[in-house]
């Protein structure tokens, strides 16, 4: 994916971290791709999983809803 598709998709880490920019208000910040991604995993331990997927319906909908 390069940087012209971020408009339309959600890069991953590593192609957001080899971005010039986003390097750079790193370094600007004083962050490094370790302090972010170790930041990401914690994250990641104790955010719940959706519970009916990203972007998704439930799989049942009352007629009401409509």
């Amino acid at each position: 994916m390069t940087k012209e598709n971020w408009t339309s998709f959600e890069p991953h880490l590593d192609e957001m971290f080899a971005d010039p920019i986003v390097t750079a208000v790193m370094r600007r910040d004083g962050l490094t791709e370790r302090d972010l991604r170790e930041a990401l995993s914690r994250v990641r331990r104790f955010t719940p999983l959706p519970r009916h997927g990203h972007g998704s319906l439930p799989a049942v909908a009352s007629a009401c809803s409509f």
